[in-house]
């Protein structure tokens, strides 16, 4: 799992963790035994890191298309209107 800004909140689970129960936004002092006692992985967030990368990819998405609306730091939609002629929405 990766845990939020200054480690304080569960914020990305893989399929395994969930299905031990671990909550999105759990408090990460309130699930240290669980942790512990199902040797759960747990990371710290890079935010630096992982921001410049998603500035990366939103710059990538905008070499298609300039409307891109940006949704969040990990997610984006891009208008294709115009690319039904390549064959690429379908």
């Amino acid at each position: 799992m990766v845990l939020s800004n200054n480690d304080g909140c569960l914020i990305a689970r893989s399929d395994e963790a969930k299905v031990l129960g671990f909550a999105m936004g759990d408090p990460c002092h309130l699930t240290q035994v669980k942790l512990t006692l199902h040797g759960v992985q747990v990371f710290s967030s890079n935010d630096a890191l992982y921001g410049g990368i998603s500035r990366r990819v939103m710059e990538t998405l905008r070499a298609f298309t300039p409307d891109v609306e940006i949704y969040s730091i990990d997610e984006g939609f891009l208008n294709l209107a115009g690319f039904e002629r390549r064959g690429l929405t379908e």
